[in-house]
């Protein structure tokens, strides 16, 4: 019994001991995590700014191919407009996609 207890203080010292030193090397804590997780935040907003500006060429792109189709054409790219921006956060486009965008419907 006695060794068991003096097992479980010696981890725990242990443990803490550890702690201390890893700590004190900069290993726990957010000198050494916070590069990865800045990192991390950074590939994200490029990401999405990039998905963004792909969203708006896109748009642009059926925009003016609707203004140069046929009815029939029409149709089918406003099928797809309303497909592929139906949930898409178009808020911040520039007010001509905007105004395209309430054109076909959305």
């Amino acid at each position: 019994m006695l060794k068991t207890i003096g097992l479980w203080v010696g981890g725990f010292v242990l443990v803490v001991v550890a702690a201390f030193v890893l700590r004190s090397v900069g290993l726990i804590g957010d000198s050494f995590f916070n590069p990865w997780a800045e990192e991390i935040r950074y590939d994200t907003q490029k990401e999405s700014q990039a998905h963004r500006d792909g969203l708006q060429r896109n748009l642009a792109s059926l925009m003016n191919q609707y203004n140069a189709a046929d009815s029939a054409g029409k149709t089918g790219i406003q099928a797809t407009v309303r497909h592929q921006y139906s949930q898409a956060d178009t808020s911040e486009f520039p007010v001509y996609l905007q105004t395209f965008l309430a054109q076909m419907g959305l």
